[in-house]
């Protein structure tokens, strides 16, 4: 592959793209000599070699040798698809492998592509529907791999309603991508996809749309390229959460989001190694995170206590990071009564909520506050049939206590910098231009013709220079907004599919 790759770049391509990365879906993974070799080392390396990982291993496995490990196997009586949570510890160090070894090969690529020209660009077909545990299937995982490239594209569909009047928007895709600091192509079929992908993703997109939609886009792509988000919650995507389930936490963390989608609140995506820093934002989201790992749930008990906003739902905190239950490990059984509570489940964010709450929880924690929801009532479950493999968009809705987990919100989060006023179905997104320090608040309509008269609030500390608004719809103009008592109101008449307020 890497003398292909050089014959390309040696032939004055600009960069080169990797399309369809993946391990097949089980029971088709490679299990050749090779890739069992370099299963038994990748274990070695993990948990023997020295005291401690040693310990790890017999704690994992028993023991520390693993020269006769096998691959854990499937086939077409054992399907893998019939198991919706991975727990055996070979399966999950399995799913672990796939992903270390997909990222190592293009990690070396992309290193290879760049040491035979810097400014070539290294792009991958990496990006997969958001309701399907890639990790599981296809060895992809986001927090590991995304930043390592300077594209990702994916083929996720685009903005529209589903049968239940919720919008299936890919702003979850591309919320990844900002995670990871790279841009997600996507393709788009109308001016609305267009105007999606504006608002939200750094300025690429593929194709679609009319003329005068790609014309605008040049127009504007400066205020949606090299911005930073101004969201002020961070929703946790999860990695050991979400590869060793196929059900509960995808339905949670998609259908928490959506409701920050409807209700315009802005959110960015984070992953487990961000929470050692969530400085800029002051409320972090848990959708039933059931793995946490002891260093995590001290980074997070740390963060509220700091100050910040935590709500946390369902399960989150029942399992450790290798979804063993969490138990009170520590006591040594005299009798039944002690007996029942070695075996009782413990959570690893228990000094907040307790081991198990059976209701809505809110309490004040140093300088913070944090929430607990343990149920989201949902307006339909994922199936557990062998069918069912994914949360797709059919099933995406607000839950129906909604106005629940707004009232804990608006608890946790009171103040927010940004607010919007405004009837029909539209994605809101507020970014800051790096290169000036301009505010640039996008609005992304779906359908123009059924929206409303739209009313931008913000905080600020003093009033702006100047304030524009661009759309897809009429160009540019200037705007006369009102600025009292440190809060600055704009209103959009008559929305178009892209608009941007641009504040300096």
């Amino acid at each position: 592959m890497k003398r292909v790759v050089k014959k390309a770049l040696d032939m004055g391509i600009d960069g080169i793209h990797f399309d369809n990365i993946g391990y097949n879906a089980e029971p088709d993974a490679c299990k050749c000599g090779a890739c069992r070799t370099l299963f038994r080392r990748f274990l070695a390396e993990r948990y023997s070699g020295s005291p401690e990982k040693e310990a790890l291993g017999r704690e994992r496995f028993g023991f520390t040798d693993f020269t006769h490990a096998s691959v854990p196997w499937f086939n077409r009586w054992n399907q893998a698809i019939n198991q919706r949570i991975v727990s055996g510890p070979l399966q999950q160090e399995w799913l672990q492998f796939k992903t270390h070894s997909l990222t190592g090969a293009l990690i070396d690529l992309a290193r290879h592509i760049r040491s035979v020209n810097p400014g070539a660009l290294v792009e991958a077909n990496a990006g997969k529907a958001i309701g399907v545990n890639v990790q599981l299937w296809h060895g992809i995982s986001p927090e590991k791999l995304y930043h390592h490239l300077d594209l990702i594209f994916n083929e996720s569909g685009g903005f529209r309603l589903n049968a239940k009047g919720a919008m299936l928007t890919r702003v979850r895709e591309m919320k990844l991508g900002r995670a990871a600091g790279v841009p997600v192509i996507m393709y788009c079929h109308s001016d609305a996809e267009l105007a999606e992908s504006l608002a939200l993703n750094q300025g690429c997109f593929a194709g679609g749309g009319g003329r005068k939609m790609n014309a605008y886009f040049h127009k504007v792509k400066r205020y949606a390229a090299r911005t930073e988000s101004l969201a002020e919650i961070a929703v946790l995507y999860h990695a050991e959460t979400l590869a060793y389930s196929v059900n509960e936490p995808y339905e949670s963390f998609i259908t928490l989001t959506q409701l920050f989608i409807e209700r315009h609140m802005p959110f960015d995506v984070v992953h487990g190694k961000h929470l050692a820093d969530l400085s800029r934002f002051r409320l972090l989201v848990l959708p039933d995170v059931e793995c946490l790992s002891d260093e995590e749930a001290r980074l997070i008990m740390r963060f509220v206590e700091g100050g910040g906003a935590l709500l946390a739902t369902e399960k989150t905190g029942a399992f450790d990071q290798w979804r063993r239950r969490r138990v009170h490990r520590e006591i040594v059984p005299a009798n039944m009564e002690e007996y029942r509570r070695l075996l009782a489940p413990r959570n690893a964010l228990s000094e907040l909520f307790g081991d198990a709450p059976s209701g809505v929880v809110k309490k004040r924690f140093g300088k913070g506050r944090a929430a607990c929801l343990p149920e989201l009532r949902y307006m339909e479950r994922m199936g557990t049939s062998p069918e069912v493999w994914m949360y797709d968009g059919g099933y995406w809705a607000e839950p129906k206590n909604a106005a629940q987990g707004v009232g804990l919100i608006k608890w946790l989060l009171p103040e927010p910098r940004f607010s919007v006023k405004g009837r029909g179905k539209f994605i809101f997104e507020p970014l800051k231009v790096a290169d000036t320090g301009e505010i640039a608040l996008h609005v992304a309509v779906l359908d123009p013709g059924k929206t409303a008269a739209l009313e931008i609030t913000m905080r600020m500390g003093k009033k702006p220079a100047k304030v524009l608004c661009i759309d897809s719809g009429g160009g540019e103009r200037a705007m006369k907004p009102s600025f009292r008592a440190g809060k600055l109101t704009v209103r959009i008449p008559r929305p178009a599919h892209h608009n941007v307020v641009v504040v300096r």
